[in-house]
């Protein structure tokens, strides 16, 4: 029984950021969701009593996302710029194929839902991306200039507007393309020209 709640309440998800995705807060309607063939609004209200509680757990694991990577790649990315990439990378594979992902930065966007939904918008994101900056320098691969508390928001808003940028054009774009223009854009003002060729050489590959 907790196995087939924890399906039910995955597809609840799915569908309702599905509607979130092509609508926003505002006019998705709970209809939108339990219109699907595989959630019953017994189900719905069963598991979220109303469409903000849904639209707060959808922020909720797209948050988790993000810390939950980082925790993963750190075993095998022990160099912090080399970690911040691939986290990068990692994030945008998800946020191309989870839709609950892609609606879960959609509603963190949404003035209406920010007060709601804890952290400020981003803060858990920005504070993830300042401390790999921090453990960068003390590597060597941060130039000196770059001070990591400054760094951190416009990286972090950078990799966030390539999400949008995503979702305005209606479909998911090559993530390791994306992510690679980006990182080719900003590694020559973040690193010390000498580590510069090294951690450019090691950005994916399109579509690797």
């Amino acid at each position: 029984m907790q196995e087939r709640a924890r399906l039910t309440r995955q597809t609840i998800l799915e569908a309702a950021a599905a509607a979130f995705e092509a609508h926003g807060y505002g006019a998705a309607r709970l209809q939108d969701i339990t219109d699907r063939e595989d959630v019953s609004k017994g189900g719905l209200y069963f598991h979220f009593p109303s469409k903000e509680s849904l639209a707060l757990e959808i922020i909720r694991r797209g948050e988790e996302l993000h810390i939950d990577l980082v925790e993963e790649l750190r075993p095998r990315f022990p160099r912090a710029m080399r970690l911040l990439i691939e986290y990068t990378r990692q994030v945008g594979r998800a946020f191309s194929d989870d839709v609950v992902a892609r609606a879960g930065t959609r509603l963190l966007l949404e003035s209406r839902l920010r007060d709601l939904a804890g952290p400020p918008p981003l803060a858990r994101r920005i504070g993830t991306v300042r401390e790999l900056l921090v453990a960068a320098r003390e590597q060597g691969d941060l130039a000196p200039r770059v001070d990591p508390p400054w760094a951190a928001q416009p990286l972090a808003a950078a990799f966030l507007g390539l999400q949008m940028i995503v979702m305005v054009r209606g479909g998911p774009l090559d993530p390791d393309t994306c992510v690679s223009q980006m990182w080719r854009v900003l590694l020559p003002g973040l690193v010390p020209a000498a580590r510069l060729d090294d951690l450019l050489g090691a950005l994916p590959a399109a579509g690797g």
